[in-house]
């Protein structure tokens, strides 16, 4: 949308920079040629960018819930780290005390606490600005 509106600007003022040549006397072939479609090309872009905008929110809408969903998802992988946190803690805790096993420690219990932290920060960012990530993808396009 941004780069239409660009367009337009420098159309604007092509439009401009040609009628200021017009009080010159010696223009070119070119030149009248610009003077006398000029209109029609500005005319033309107002109408595409009329009928692209409608079509531009609709698309603007769609990657805004499809963020949301993504929020939701990373949220249900943040409660699914959670539990197997709870999990393996209840299940292993006395082998952990008894046994002085620190690495099954990390793997049972760290490694999804960083996950949970990882997941639910991702999620709760996408749910609650769903269109900053929206607009970070769109631009991610061009």
């Amino acid at each position: 949308m941004r780069k239409l509106v660009t367009i337009l600007l420098i159309l604007v003022s092509l439009n401009s920079y040609t009628q200021v040549l017009d009080s010159i006397p010696n223009t070119t072939e070119t030149e009248r040629i610009i003077d006398k479609y000029s209109d029609n090309i500005i005319s033309g872009f107002n109408t595409a960018i009329e009928k692209v905008t409608p079509l531009a929110e609709d698309g603007f809408k769609v990657v805004v819930k499809l963020k949301f969903i993504q929020g939701i998802a990373l949220i249900i992988g943040a409660v699914i780290c959670l539990l197997l946190i709870i999990v393996s803690f209840k299940k292993n805790i006395k082998d952990f005390i008894m046994y002085n096993t620190a690495g099954a420690l990390y793997v049972f219990l760290l490694l999804p606490l960083v996950g949970l932290f990882i997941m639910g920060y991702e999620g709760l960012m996408r749910i609650f600005v769903p269109e900053w990530f929206a607009i970070k993808e769109i631009i991610g396009l061009f």
